[in-house]
């Protein structure tokens, strides 16, 4: 490589002429690469998350400088699996918990880490729900030391050199999914985005909020749900890599085709826990490696047959299995798959074969998330 010097430039300090070839040099080289691949994995780092093989949950453990933090707990089958773990690892105090909303798949296990493991602070969303998993969790919380706080957006934590900022926070968001407490998790220039159960609405709020958000890595919203990871979202993020939390056989078939094409044409790789059990992403602070390689099965979950009416076919008004679900005192029109199903109260709940338009005359509303 030739470099010509001119004049001007040969007059200037032995020093100055040194550090400017430096800078010359340096330009003309590769800049190393952040991700370490597995190959090459130099061990534990300062930093790391865990996404715990949950089933049909959400279970993350942080670790940043010695201090930790859990975000959701997973469900009642997987409780005991959480707090083992917990205990496996020697965490003895969580410096925070994050419960994200209260559906019995993110909190069930934090009931049990509530009562085995020291909690500083416990940060949940501002609302609560007539359900016995809720009234649970609230009375593990006050027979705890933890201290409870409801946190707003823009608000940030510190855990070791980590910084957690809170994204969104709606207690009042007309679905319950949307009341997730979404979060971005900083640790040098890495850092992880997670949303709970958040759907495209929850992602608009916070898109709108205009955060930074981009970041290595992204846990998948509601584990893979066609209603989360809007293009939109994934754009702002651009993560290099997804994170996808849920039972193998799972009865919503997540992750859904669509959200994996999503994050597919997001150009992100993905971890699966229904292919690959727990995974750990690790991290100084420059660089980031992970505990295996990507997976590279995209295959969609499929809803067991069982999970479907037999000889159940879609109508001429589109509608899936001939009918429509409705929740009676919120006045909403549900497809029968819908993840808003699940959490509905029986005695709000009924089947309808009129059409679409037909209910709308009657004052029922289409619910956002599914689209009917």
């Amino acid at each position: 490589m030739k470099i010509r010097v001119s004049k001007k430039i040969s007059n200037l300090p032995a020093a100055v002429l040194i550090l400017l070839l430096a800078l010359l040099l340096s330009a003309a080289l590769p800049v190393p690469e952040r991700y370490v691949s597995a190959e090459d994995v130099p061990g534990e780092g300062p930093f790391e998350m865990t996404m715990l093989n949950v089933g049909q949950g959400l279970s993350l453990v942080l670790k940043a400088d010695g201090e930790y933090m859990v975000y959701d707990g997973g469900g009642r089958e997987s409780s005991s699996y959480v707090v083992s773990w917990v205990k496996q690892h020697g965490i003895d105090v969580f410096r925070y918990m994050i419960a994200s909303h209260y559906d019995e798949d993110h909190i069930a296990g934090l009931i049990g880490l509530l009562k085995t493991t020291s909690v500083d602070t416990l940060l949940c969303p501002d609302y609560v729900t007539d359900t016995k998993i809720c009234r649970s969790f609230a009375e593990a919380a006050a027979g705890s030391v933890a201290e409870e706080e409801h946190p707003e957006a823009g608000k940030i934590y510190q855990l070791g050199n980590a910084q957690i900022r809170v994204l969104s926070d709606d207690p009042s968001a007309e679905q319950e999914n949307d009341r997730s407490l979404a979060v971005r998790v900083t640790y040098g220039d890495f850092s992880v985005i997670v949303t709970g159960d958040a759907s495209e609405a929850e992602e608009d709020a916070i898109l709108s909020a205009s955060p930074e958000l981009d970041s290595e890595v992204y846990v998948a919203g509601h584990h893979g749900s066609s209603y989360s990871g809007s293009s939109e979202f994934l754009a702002a993020v651009a993560p290099e890599y997804t994170f996808i939390s849920c039972g193998a056989g799972n009865c919503y078939g997540h992750p859904a085709e669509d959200a994996l094409d999503r994050i597919r044409a997001a150009g992100s790789q993905i971890f699966r826990s229904d292919r690959q059990g727990e995974v750990t992403v690790y991290s100084d602070g420059s660089r980031y490696w992970f505990s295996q390689d990507p997976c590279d099965d995209w295959t969609p979950g499929v809803i067991p047959e069982e999970q479907t009416e037999e000889g159940s076919e879609t109508d001429a008004d589109g509608i899936a299995g001939g009918y429509y679900i409705l929740n009676t005192r919120s006045k909403l029109i549900h497809l029968p798959d819908c993840d808003s199903v699940k959490q509905m109260k029986p005695k709000n709940m009924a089947k309808s074969t009129k059409s679409r338009e037909e209910l709308i005359a009657e004052g029922y509303r289409p619910c956002k998330n599914c689209s009917p």
